[in-house]
């Protein structure tokens, strides 16, 4: 099931690192009623475009334009910050490119490099999404994609059995992808982050660097560990990091664990923090299922009355639990698509976060059955031209992929992913911050 969903001619929004830098220990600015951190993102202007021509023959580049927002509003501590937003321009220049290789395996690369625009910054983001097209009726199948942004964050992703699938020929109900992925991110810093994701969306991850090595593992009954490289919590120095426990949850209660690892007797006494379930007993970790809604009219100002006014509208909903840092994401994803294929795009991704480690009021605020802060990201963006290539659309059909698949090309999952592994790296730089500090006992 992938974790992010743009369209195959739609890629985006590093702005997310730039809204979590910006906010840094996660409340928002002043008071009072909300609260623009940036103003809104420069007017950007589509370039002039040659008169459309594809697509009876397919089309092989792809250039989009849209919009994306970030809101971060806090529910804890009384009074609440206002809300803080963050807005940026999106643009996308897509190139398709036959015969590629990723991790072993053929597949067409869609090449895209995309810049997110916000007043204070600029973030160009490099990606090769890679797919793999049926011989005739079938699945099209997205197996990963590697990219690099300008601030030197590097992503590669591998879809596994059972995932991966973002578009179908011909185009039918719907479908649903499992969790399986491997997920591996390498920051400027040597810092190193590989998830192995599990079908049911249990996983084990470990991040690697100068501090130490943090490791994680998420049960499928949502029971779970984690150990931090850290020994300060306990105001002792003793042992050899920390470890968090998640155990099933009890009347409603879930007893989460802070305890010492490797420390000589008398170890310290772990500190249980109980906390109002906000979960159920037995949780779905992760979900995905797309439902092909039928032909409806495309949102006005999307895209150019030129590729079209209504199309199949494709919507896709995706949910992600993790019990460990305290997170539930919920992904909403309306694609239409016409002859050229994917036209339009409508994204409304929410991560609650009921678990926070800023250190804010003296501990963590560990909340339930409400989240302690919620981050919204919606994106608008549709597609201003496309072009052709005879040269790929003859490597296209000799390899028996012919671009008439175009319309059922859906794919959305690099920048959601991105996404979710920002907000995942700020619980977990957060916790070992906090952890760190000997700030109880």
């Amino acid at each position: 099931m992938s974790r992010v969903r743009t369209f195959a001619v739609v890629g985006v929004a590093a702005a997310i690192a730039l809204a979590i830098a910006a906010c840094g220990g996660g409340g928002g600015g002043g008071g009072g009623g909300g609260s623009t951190i940036n103003p809104p993102p420069p007017t950007m202007t589509p370039p002039t475009v040659p008169p459309f021509v594809c697509p009876s023959g397919g089309c092989t580049s792809f250039t989009l334009f849209g919009t994306s927002t970030q809101t971060i509003t806090r529910t804890y501590p009384t009074p609440t910050p206002a809300p803080a937003v963050f807005k940026s321009a999106v643009a996308q220049n897509i190139t398709v490119l036959t015969g590629k290789i990723f991790h072993g395996q053929a597949a067409t690369d869609y090449q895209s490099v995309e810049t997110d625009t916000a007043p204070t910054q600029t973030i160009t983001t490099n990606t090769d999404n890679y797919l793999q097209f049926p011989a005739a009726a079938g699945y099209i199948i997205n197996i990963g994609y590697h990219s690099t942004d300008s601030n030197g964050v590097v992503d590669d992703v591998q879809y596994l059995a059972g995932n991966g699938i973002t578009g179908q020929i011909p185009l039918g109900p719907g479908w649903s992808n499992n969790a399986s992925s491997i997920i591996a991110e390498t920051d400027p810093d040597g810092t190193t982050i590989s998830e192995t994701i599990n079908a049911d969306g249990s996983y084990s991850l470990t991040k690697t660097e100068v501090a130490g090595t943090t490791s994680a593992t998420l049960n499928p009954n949502g029971t779970g560990t984690a150990t931090i490289p850290v020994t300060g919590y306990f105001g002792l120095g003793v042992g050899t990091a920390t470890q968090l426990t998640v155990p099933a949850q009890s009347g409603g209660i879930i007893d989460y664990t802070i305890s010492a690892v490797g420390a000589p007797v008398p170890t310290p006494t772990p500190i249980v923090i109980p906390v109002p379930a906000w979960y159920g007993p037995s949780p779905t970790l992760a979900s995905d299922t797309t439902t092909n809604l039928g032909v409806n009219s495309i949102p006005k100002g999307c895209v150019s009355a030129k590729f079209g006014t209504s199309g199949a509208d494709l919507h896709q909903q995706e949910t992600r639990l993790d019990t460990i840092f305290g997170l539930l994401e919920d992904e909403t994803t309306d694609t239409w698509v016409t002859s050229v294929g994917p036209v339009c795009q409508r994204i409304s991704d929410t991560v609650n976060i009921f678990y926070d480690f800023s250190g804010q009021s003296g501990g963590p605020t560990l909340g339930g059955p409400t989240s302690i802060q919620t981050n919204v990201f919606s994106e608008f963006i549709g597609l201003s031209a496309a072009a052709s290539s005879d040269a790929t659309r003859r490597a296209l059909a000799s390899d028996s992929r012919a671009l008439s698949s175009a319309p059922q090309l859906v794919l959305a999952r690099d920048r959601l992913e991105r996404f979710r592994l920002s907000i995942l790296k700020q619980q977990l730089s957060r916790m070992h911050a906090f952890l760190k500090r000997s700030n109880l006992k």
